[in-house]
């Protein structure tokens, strides 16, 4: 990859680059897929970042002048330990994504959902599926894409009730798609995982998205009382 050869090693004493086996085995340096990961929840154990976040602040505050990212510079946390030489990984499990109600999702594909992406809680095969988080400004945000976007797809727009999730399953590449799925795809949104099935969302999930909602409402509105509630139902 351009940033991790490119890389100003010296700057920070490092020396490079030194690549790790988790990177050459990466569908991003094998380019076997764009996105390596969803990077919206990241964990991060600071007692072994090493010069890690040190990395960090230079590819955030140099590099990415020097460099065009095409969809912002979310991948940095793990690249950063690249240079660093400091030991990363993955969640064994793929994204998944919520149905989408505004874009009719489960009425009329439900086998190939468009929502908000989802990650599940990382654990082997023996362990039972259980949904971590979702980010989705669409689930909370009547509004979710502003008010100066006149052609904002259904997918992305207001979603008032999500009702399905993507199975869990093993991370893949891009390329291991079949073919029939990577021509559906180029008719659908990009959000959408063409032909992966669904599946219903946890009991409790409509619950904790009202609290979430409400949450939202209060901080946007500064009805900051709201906040001491945490049940709604």
């Amino acid at each position: 990859m351009h940033i991790i050869s490119t890389f100003n090693y010296t700057v920070l004493g490092l020396k490079g680059p030194k690549h790790s086996s988790t990177f050459l085995t990466s569908f991003a340096y094998k380019q076997e897929s764009c996105h390596e990961h969803d990077s919206s929840m990241v964990a991060i154990d600071k007692s072994r970042t090493g010069l890690a976040l040190e990395v960090l602040w230079y590819l955030i505050h140099h590099m990415r002048f020097a460099v065009n990212y095409l969809f912002g510079d979310k991948e940095s946390f793990w690249i950063a330990y690249e240079p660093a030489q400091r030991p990363y990984a993955f969640s064994p499990w793929g994204v998944s994504v919520v149905s989408s109600s505004t874009n009719r999702d489960v009425e009329d594909h439900r086998d190939t959902l468009c929502g908000s992406i989802a990650q599940y809680a990382p654990g082997d095969e023996m362990t039972e599926p259980e949904l971590l988080y979702i980010n989705g400004r669409a689930l909370l945000d009547p509004i979710a894409q502003g008010v100066f976007h006149a052609n904002v797809r259904a997918n992305i727009m207001y979603n008032p009730r999500p009702t399905h999730l993507v199975p869990r399953s093993k991370r893949k590449a891009s390329r291991a798609w079949s073919f029939a799925a990577m021509e559906s795809s180029k008719q659908l949104p990009s959000e959408c995982l063409v032909g992966l099935g669904s599946t219903p969302l946890p009991k409790q999930f409509a619950s904790l998205l009202l609290r979430r909602r409400i949450h939202y409402i209060a901080v946007s509105s500064e009805a900051y009382e709201l906040l001491a509630q945490c049940t709604y139902v």
